[in-house]
């Protein structure tokens, strides 16, 4: 099954991280130096799996939304110390599904090297 989102709890707001096509989720994060020239918030797309392991998401109750609806909670009683086996294999599923999705459609596979135009554009 496809994970469509992961959300979870942050404060008293539930925050919803959404699953692009690739099956990758852009999660803001904060540059890593205080030096930065880049000011706001910068973007990264992680699996389902590198999400999870975000303390703040791991702390605020994650649960799993499904292209069918259906929700699930990724620990039992919101306690983050047990990860339910269920929602693992669910996790490791879909990321896997993915992570091969995203080998095969690799943009030099598409082409030979003799298929290249040498010619003048």
């Amino acid at each position: 099954m496809k994970i469509t989102s992961i959300s979870f709890l942050y404060g008293e707001e539930r925050i919803i991280l959404k699953s692009s096509r690739s099956g990758l989720f852009r999660v803001p994060v904060r540059p890593n130096s205080r030096y930065s020239k880049k000011e706001g918030v910068t973007y990264k797309n992680m699996t389902a799996r590198e999400v999870i392991e975000i303390s703040l998401v791991r702390d605020g109750d994650p649960v799993l939304t499904f292209v069918n609806g259906e929700k699930f909670r990724v620990f039992q009683g919101g306690d983050s110390s047990y990860m339910l086996s269920e929602s693992d294999g669910l996790i490791k599923k879909h990321d896997d599904f993915f992570k091969k999705s995203r080998q095969n459609s690799d943009f030099t596979s598409w082409f030979d090297e003799n298929s290249w135009y040498d010619g003048d554009w």
